[in-house]
């Protein structure tokens, strides 16, 4: 599943015990995004704010498995268009 919607995000990383994260030198915009659910070298934790602000510039969507509670696979992708997703809109 992917998904732009804030609360989702927030409350699927939350859940798992994550921080919003960034990584200092990614070359794409869908890799400058993270989860932090440990401290690495790299990271920096940021705010949801800040996060949310990058996430919707970007267009970029939050890929998560909706169908196993217990796992913790994510990945911050495009929508693989031109066009960004609208804030809250679900990726077909």
């Amino acid at each position: 599943m992917v998904t732009t919607n804030h609360e989702t995000v927030e409350r699927w990383v939350e859940e798992r015990g994550g921080k919003p994260a960034r990584r200092r030198d990614a070359e794409f915009p869908e890799d400058a995004l993270t989860i932090a659910f440990t401290q690495s070298e790299g990271i920096e934790v940021v705010s949801w704010e800040e996060f949310f602000a990058y996430f919707d510039e970007h267009g970029l969507g939050f890929f998560y498995d909706e169908l196993n509670p217990e796992s913790a696979t994510f990945r911050i992708v495009t929508d693989g268009s031109e066009e960004p997703l609208e804030v809250g809109q679900e990726a077909d």
